[in-house]
């Protein structure tokens, strides 16, 4: 696990303490410039809350911040971002997440479909 994190993390980041990392990484959905950018913010929230536990969830406002992420418009680094940290701490966590998760599926549906293929109709 630690070379996965590794490579997306930063080498640095592996002695950090969860908190502070989580608090970095979190603010890190918001603000993804990049798919890079993307992918390390969403390692980092699942590296820190595996370390801190679910409740971490909740306490830094983990969930609140990726759903903000994926409703953003205009920004689809940041719902590229929301969408990966889904998929990381559902892997971290499994189904200590799910009650989490449960909330987010709306969004997540949302942020993969396009508004192009919402006004067409079914064929």
């Amino acid at each position: 696990l630690r070379g996965a994190l590794a490579a997306g993390v930063g080498l640095g980041d592996l002695n950090a303490e969860p908190e502070p990392m989580l608090k970095t990484a979190v603010s890190g959905i918001a603000s993804a410039a990049s798919p890079d950018a993307a992918r390390t913010a969403a390692c980092r929230v699942a590296a820190a809350v595996g370390a801190l536990g679910p409740k971490a969830l909740v306490d830094h406002g983990v969930v609140d911040a990726i759903g903000a992420a994926m409703r953003s418009s205009g920004k689809g680094n940041a719902r590229e971002a929301g969408a990966l940290a889904v998929g990381c701490l559902c892997s971290v966590l499994g189904v200590a997440f799910e009650p989490h998760a449960l909330g987010l599926m709306e969004r997540l549906i949302q942020a993969t479909m396009t508004m192009n293929y919402l006004t067409h109709s079914p064929i």
